[in-house]
């Protein structure tokens, strides 16, 4: 239940704010350029890197708009997408 919550948070912020997510693995990894953000355990891991300290939908939240600012680019036409 608190791993559908902490999804659609974050689904929701990325459709208010036109950032790109992934939704992989049914749901269960979400993924905004190359933050991966795992919603069940509330993980957060970078591409090529290890995990983040921070845990949580927030703390995912607040590591892709700091990103975001620092590069436009992460806001896309499309809202957010599903694969497999």
């Amino acid at each position: 239940m608190k791993a559908r919550q902490e999804r659609e948070k974050v689904l929701s912020w990325a459709s208010t704010t036109k950032v790109t997510c992934f939704e992989l693995n049914d749901g269960h990894h979400l993924k905004i350029d190359d933050f991966n953000f795992f919603p069940s355990r509330g993980t957060i891991t970078r591409d090529g890197g290890t995990k983040v300290v921070e845990r949580g939908a927030e703390a995912f939240i607040k590591l892709v708009s700091r990103q975001a600012q620092t590069y436009p680019s992460l806001t896309g036409q499309r809202r957010f997408r599903t694969i497999g």
